[in-house]
């Protein structure tokens, strides 16, 4: 993607539509925190949930999560690493083509997830403006760089949108490598099984000082991928560290 192919231009009409879909109520907020005691409490006991370096995310207003992603049971771990108050602040951008597909759909995965949609299909102007919208409002983002799910579990290469996103910004990424989703609950599962779920939280990356160009949005996303690739080397020493422990 060059400079000159994205520029910040989107529909009044379409905008709106964004915003206004992922407005709260009191009701919802209410719902939406009781989930999230319940999943909590759900990974920990089936899955045995670890965070490490949670304490983190308590420290920090706002900011953008960015991890790898390979199972819907993502988004669940990441909200899970927050601070309980901060659920309702927190926004998972979701593909909208897939999470408001009916309205269903769309309720369940705002009571969930609270989500909110980015079009795959009409390009990403919107999503971001909106994106960007929220985050000047003081709320925090759950993105997934890779853009859908790994088929492999694998870490896929980051793409440029988290560089768009953040160039300029005074918020921090803050990256996440999460481990044994992709086991736990795989592409196509409707349930998770007992596999071990673990999870690390990294140190903020700020990029307030890159100027927004082609050139910093590659140069963000890769700085951001490369740190997921070393939380998960870390991550990967701590487990098999407490392995051999007595």
């Amino acid at each position: 993607m060059n400079e000159e192919e994205f520029i910040f231009e989107y529909s009044p009409a379409q905008f709106r539509s964004v915003m206004e879909r992922v407005e709260n109520d009191a009701l919802t907020n209410f719902l939406r925190i009781n989930v999230h005691r319940f999943f909590r409490w759900f990974l920990k006991t089936r899955n045995h949930l670890r965070i490490y370096n949670q304490e983190i995310l308590a420290q920090l207003p706002n900011f953008v999560l960015s991890s790898n992603h390979c199972s819907h049971m993502d988004v669940m771990c990441l909200f899970s690493s927050l601070p309980l108050p901060k659920v309702n602040s927190c926004y998972a951008v979701a593909a909208a083509d897939y999470f408001f597909s009916n309205d269903v759909i769309a309720y369940l995965s705002r009571i969930v997830a609270n989500t909110m949609p980015f079009s795959r299909v009409y390009g990403a102007h919107a999503g971001l403006k909106a994106c960007g919208m929220l985050m000047d409002q003081g709320k925090s983002l759950i993105i997934y760089p890779e853009g859908t799910r790994s088929r492999t579990g694998e870490i896929q290469p980051f793409k440029n949108g988290i560089g768009i996103l953040m160039a300029e910004r005074k918020e921090p990424v803050v990256p996440v490598y999460i481990n044994g989703t992709f086991y736990a609950l795989p592409k196509g599962s409707f349930w998770p099984n007992h596999k071990p779920v673990s999870m690390i939280v990294g140190e903020p990356l700020y990029f307030e000082k890159y100027e927004s160009n082609a050139e910093n949005w590659e140069i963000i996303a890769k700085a951001v991928e490369d740190k997921v690739r070393e939380l998960k080397v870390k991550l990967t020493s701590i487990l098999e560290a407490e392995k051999k422990e007595p």
